[in-house]
């Protein structure tokens, strides 16, 4: 037999639950977000440690340049450009020094 106040109890018991339920998620999510903020930076500061610096190039370089697109047979043909000299002054792009 079940009177009005149990019901208004379980009420109260129930509403404690969800807040507590709540404000336990509310900090795992706070938690978690300050780890992954800090698996970034190290992740980042790794990459960068790891990326060496682009090669410059000056004016009248000798570079060769890779092809990039797919030809029939090209498992024979050769992979890159022949010699190439440099138009413009300090290209900073990923080429194959000769000279």
């Amino acid at each position: 037999m079940r009177q009005a106040e149990d019901a208004h109890l379980l009420d109260i018991i129930q509403r404690e639950i969800a807040d507590n339920f709540d404000s336990d998620r509310h900090e795992l999510r706070k938690i978690a977000k300050e780890n992954l903020l800090k698996i970034q930076e190290e992740n980042r500061r790794g990459y960068g440690r790891n990326c060496k610096a682009p090669t410059k190039y000056a004016e009248g370089d000798l570079v060769v340049i890779k092809k990039t697109q797919f030809e029939p047979s090209s498992k024979l043909k050769a992979r890159y450009l022949g010699r190439t000299e440099l138009p413009r002054s300090s290209v900073t792009i990923n080429m194959r020094c000769f000279g």
